[in-house]
């Protein structure tokens, strides 16, 4: 049986925020919190982000919530 401090653990692991790229450039990246590689560019600049890698790269001004 797990704790409820285990399944808060394993929700914010799944949850996701559409962020969008607003340079042109193709860029990939690690994330900071997760280590995922994500890869944005002009194409695709709207991208699925876990949300403990999205506050980091919402501090940047090439990324906007989609």
């Amino acid at each position: 049986m797990h704790r409820d401090s285990d399944m808060s653990e394993m929700e914010s692991r799944n949850f996701r925020l559409d962020l969008k790229y607003l340079g042109e450039s193709r860029l990939e990246l690690r994330g900071i919190s997760t280590g995922q590689v994500y890869l944005f560019s002009s194409e695709l600049p709207v991208q699925p982000v876990d949300l403990r890698d999205a506050k980091f790269l919402l501090a940047s001004p090439l990324f906007t919530i989609a």
